[in-house]
């Protein structure tokens, strides 16, 4: 996969994976992240009202990813089995946002695009 951002626009290539290669693991969601004055907004590819989808935050990189779970029968048997597959990470300043125990992130489901809402913290004069 290879990148190029310019001023207000960004174009990602990225290698179509073949049948063989193609697993669960490697399909990212498509995630579109929109600077907003007083919050950011994510807007996440998936299927929301059948999967669960959990945020956390990732310090060590100043950013977010997002989780999605994903349950399936055992063979062979009746258990179900479920697995989190993660996206990478999203750069985000951490530090505008208010992202204590996740109060006032908000999060909706609209023809198969989750949409995240994180504000960011009041700046005072």
């Amino acid at each position: 996969m290879s990148g190029s951002c310019d001023v207000g626009f960004c174009k990602v290539l990225v290698k179509k994976a073949s049948d063989a290669e193609k697993t669960e693991d490697s399909e990212d969601p498509l995630i579109d992240v929109i600077d907003e004055a007083d919050n950011v907004r994510l807007l996440v590819q998936g299927r929301c009202w059948e999967q669960q989808f959990s945020i956390h935050i990732n310090e060590a990189k100043n950013g977010i990813f997002i989780c999605r779970e994903a349950c399936h029968i055992k063979k062979g048997s009746e258990k179900v089995e479920c697995k989190d597959f993660c996206s990478k990470n999203i750069p985000l300043n951490l530090k505008e946002l208010q992202l204590e125990d996740m109060v006032f992130v908000v999060s909706k489901c609209n023809n198969n695009v989750l949409e995240i809402v994180i504000p960011k913290k009041r700046k005072e004069p």
